[in-house]
Formats: structure tokens, C-alpha cells, sequence
């Protein structure tokens, strides 16, 4: 399987940034710029008309200013939180904004600047739970201080204080919100579509590969990433058969949007620590040097898995397709207590029984094998039903010591041995991989 490192799950959609945006332009272009006459009553009384003043704007400078800052603000959010937390922000600080203006200074006020300071430094505060990268950081900013700067005459300090600290309050007891951030979690067949779409985003045959894979294998050992019930990304193990506790990683993905934050070494971390306490001893991770228009898409997971500790065992050209190699990393899990493999008796006889499709591959064979008989049997079979069946390359996997007593045979029809997985079956017995390109 290769790898690469919405609802209130992630889904790119944010209806309470984009009301928030409609109600204050709807409010200009129909009353017009200024506030609603807020009545000589008690303060208490006065508070309901100030606080419906927010939605109003003095120019068009002003409205623009509060639109520009609570759109970006409020995607990074929004998207990356919840619609229910948006509001609960907007809310508090759209009370706190007025009140303290209203109490320190006086009711002619308007604008949604109270809540627009409290998302801009909620996201400028939070840039790990909303994703916000340097750029954006700056562009919010900058829009931030253009509004104070352009709107100084006719700014209400208090209504950008007070919402400004909000967001910053909010940030910081984030956790509180959020659940103490990102935590793995089994897959759940609710995840599936988010999961889908996360991997879509990489690569839409890895997609429809997955979907079916995780459907037949109904999720078993598979994780998410969630943070306030968001689909951060996925990632999960599959034990392998006859070996002592070896696993293959299995589809792993994080979301585009989360990407540079560190969130995927805490996916795949949190992962292997779940593995340790199994006792796994080596994890393998297959992924490919497919480019597509110049663009090497697995380059920066590659660089991921060298960042865990996993290095390159093996490479088998032209695996996938003519153009794209199977490369295989392991990685090393130090904290297990491995089991030597056994000495038994080196292999006497190998039986050669097929050669179905090469699992993702274009025009692989895989040649299947029994360890029984007296030296090497039904090879030149499997090679001539390949070939009739129009294979483009032969491919094996063999324990060493079956690799050994079969290498002067592969050799003779022209089989290569591409490398070898050390330690694959246990401590101390490789798998061997030969090749043959038949086109």
C-alpha cells in the first residue's frame, strides 16, 4: 500500500463566517451607513440596541476592514474547528466588545470589530489548531492593522480590546474546547468519506484502492487523527503472516491542510506506540517514486518517514508501472524485545504454483510458491503462463534460505535479485526480492 504523510468533521465548508459577512453587508446597503438611535434609557436598557449596532457600519473602509478580517480568520477556524465553537466565540465576544464600551465609554458604536479582533486572535494565537501558516499569519495581521490604522478617528478602543482578548482567552484555554487536541482513534465507518477525500487529495487510484481495502477489511487496525471530531488524517498497520510480529504500515494520510504542523509525526508516533505496547519489532512502509507533470508526489512523505527513523531497504524498478519503483522502508522499533529466528534445517525444495497480478502494479505478475519437494519445481510454468497472460515483469519475494537454493534457477531464466528486507521474518532472516522484466 503506498503511503503518504471533515460535520463537524472537516469539510471546508464555514456557514457561520459567511453570515457573519452577509449580515453585516446586507445591514450597510439597507440602512445605509451609522447605527440605529440607541434610546436615552438605563444602561441595561441600552445594551440590546448597542449590541444589534454591531452588525452596522460607519463607511464602507470600516465594513470592508471587519469582511477581510473575519473571512480568512474565520475559514482557518471554522474549518478546522466546528461551526457550534465559531459562534460560541462570536458571541462572547461580541457581549464583552459592547459592554465594555458601553460601560466605559458610550453607546455611539457600531461594527463587527469586536468579534473580527476576537477571530484574528484566536487564529493568530492557535496556528497549530487552525493551520495557519506564516503567510496567512501576516495577512491577518496586516488587515488587522490597516482597519485600526484607517478607522483611528472613529475606532471604539474598547470594542478591539475587548474582542481581541476574547480570542486570545479563547486560544488559550483551548483545551477546553477541543479536547486536549489531536488524538488517534479506530476508524469508524462514519470516517470513511473523510478518509477517502483526505487521500483523494494525493492520489484518486489510492482512493478507490482504499475505499475498497477498508471496506473488505472493515477498518480493522485502522486509526484517525481527530481533533474536536475533525478527520485530521489516517493511518493504521497490517500484521504480517508468519513472521514474528512484523507489520507493513498501512494507508496513511494527512489532510494538505494540516500539513507542516508536526501533526503527522504525531499520527504515525502515537501509532508506534501502540504497536510497542503489542511487542511489534519492525514496521515496513511501501510507497513509490511516482511523478506526475515533474512532480515526485511521495518525495516529502519519503523525507516523513526518514524524519520517524525509517530508512530505504529496498527499491524494485519499474514495479508499479514502467516508469514508477516499489520502495520499501523499515523501520526499527527499538523499544521491542525481538525473538531470534529459529535454526532450522535450510530449505530442501521450492515449488513454484502461479503467477497472479502483482498487487499494485500495471502488468506485474507475483510468483506464487510452496516450500516442498527436492530443489526447484514449476518455475518454467509460472514464466511461460506470465508470458502468454502478457506480464511486463516477474516478480518474487523469498526467506533467504529458499532465495538460496532457487537463486541458480532464477538466475538461468534471468531473474535479478533487487535487494533484500533484513530481519523480515525475525531477528536474523531476510526476505530476498528477484525481478524479471519481460518487456
Amino acid at each position: 500500500m503506498t503511503s503518504d504523510p471533515k460535520g463537524a468533521e472537516t469539510s471546508g465548508f464555514f456557514p457561520v463566517t459567511v453570515a457573519l459577512i452577509l449580515a453585516g453587508s446586507a445591514a450597510f446597503y439597507i440602512w445605509g451607513p451609522g447605527g440605529f438611535a440607541v434610546p436615552a434609557a438605563p444602561l441595561t436598557d441600552r445594551f440590546g440596541m448597542a449590541l444589534a449596532n454591531i452588525f452596522r457600519h460607519g463607511t464602507q473602509m470600516h465594513l470592508l476592514g471587519n469582511m477581510v478580517l473575519i473571512g480568512f480568520a474565520g475559514y482557518f477556524i471554522e474549518t478546522r474547528t466546528n461551526a457550534l465553537f465559531l459562534i460560541t466565540l462570536a458571541v462572547v465576544a461580541a457581549f464583552v466588545g459592547t459592554a465594555l464600551e458601553l460601560y466605559l465609554v458610550d453607546d455611539r458604536f457600531v461594527g463587527l470589530s469586536g468579534i473580527a479582533y476576537a477571530m484574528a486572535a484566536f487564529a493568530l494565537c492557535s496556528p497549530k489548531k487552525t493551520g495557519l501558516n506564516p503567510v496567512w499569519a501576516l495577512i491577518i495581521a496586516g488587515a488587522a492593522v490597516f482597519e485600526t490604522v484607517h478607522q483611528w478617528s472613529e475606532i471604539a478602543v474598547f470594542v478591539h480590546i475587548g474582542g481581541a482578548v476574547t480570542g486570545g482567552v479563547f486560544a488559550m484555554l483551548g483545551g477546553l474546547f477541543g479536547g486536549g487536541g489531536p488524538r488517534l482513534k479506530p476508524m469508524e465507518f462514519k470516517h470513511l468519506r473523510y478518509v477517502i477525500d483526505i487521500i483523494n487529495e494525493t492520489d484518486e487510484d489510492d482512493a478507490a484502492e482504499a475505499e475498497e481495502d477498508l471496506l473488505e477489511s472493515q477498518f480493522a487496525n485502522m486509526f484517525v487523527l481527530l481533533e474536536r471530531g475533525n478527520v485530521l488524517g489516517v493511518t493504521g498497520y497490517s500484521p504480517i503472516e508468519d513472521t514474528d510480529k512484523a507489520v507493513w504500515l498501512s494507508w496513511t494520510y494527512l489532510a494538505k491542510m494540516h500539513r507542516g504542523q508536526g501533526l503527522g509525526k504525531l499520527m504515525v508516533n502515537d501509532l508506534l506506540k501502540s504497536l510497542a505496547d503489542q511487542g511489534a519489532r519492525k514496521m515496513f512502509i511501501s510507497t513509490s517514486d511516482y511523478t506526475e507533470d515533474g512532480v515526485d508526489i511521495y518525495a516529502d512523505a519519503r523525507a516523513f518517514y526518514q524524519s520517524l527513523g525509517a530508512f530505504e531497504e529496498l527499491r524494485v524498478p519499474a514495479y508499479h508501472s514502467a516508469d514508477e519503483a516499489k520502495i520499501i522502508y523499515g523501520l526499527i522499533n527499538s523499544e521491542a524485545v525481538p525473538a531470534r529466528a529459529e535454526d532450522f534445517p535450510p530449505a530442501k525444495g521450492v515449488t513454484f504454483t502461479g503467477a497472479p497480478q502483482a498487487p499494485e502494479s500495471e502488468g506485474g505478475a507475483a510468483l506464487t510458491w510452496k516450500e516442498e519437494g527436492i530443489g526447484v519445481n514449476g518455475l518454467a510454468e509460472v514464466i511461460r503462463k506470465a508470458q502468454a497472460g502478457g506480464a511486463r515483469i516477474l516478480v518474487t519475494s523469498l526467506p533467504q534460505d529458499i532465495s538460496a537454493l532457487a537463486a541458480p534457477d532464477l538466475e538461468h531464466y534471468g531473474f535479478e535479485k533487487v535487494g533484500s528486507l533484513a530481519d523480515y521474518y525475525a531477528v536474523g532472516e531476510a526476505q530476498d526480492w528477484w525481478t524479471y522484466r519481460l518487456k
